[in-house]
């Protein structure tokens, strides 16, 4: 779902920044419109890229992760996750809590 919505608002982004360009092109009165989609659809582009980096998918899970028991609620994204650790070096990772201990 968020993951189309970052689509949507990039592409409504892209349109806007190619329209903004059209009109700057043009020029006359025409020029102050331009240079507004133009910027308004740069930020919808840089929003969508920045929302697909910082949330849009689960970090991979290493082969000598292993699950514990400790759950929490991520305050930025409402999700229940669970803490994996590796015995070897103590590293710890956060991925998503889907209910099945062995995943």
């Amino acid at each position: 779902m968020l993951h189309a919505l970052r689509f949507v608002i990039g592409g409504v982004g892209a349109g806007l920044l190619a329209l903004g360009l059209v009109l700057l092109a043009g020029g006359g009165l025409m020029t102050w419109p331009g240079i507004q989609l133009a910027v308004v659809g740069g930020l919808g582009i840089a929003i969508a890229l920045f929302e697909e980096l910082r949330y849009g998918s689960d970090p991979p899970r290493s082969p000598g992760l292993r699950p514990t028991d400790e759950r929490f609620i991520d305050p930025t994204t409402g999700r229940r996750m669970r803490v994996w650790i590796d015995p070897a070096s103590g590293e710890r990772s956060y991925h998503p809590d889907d209910g099945d201990p062995a995943a």
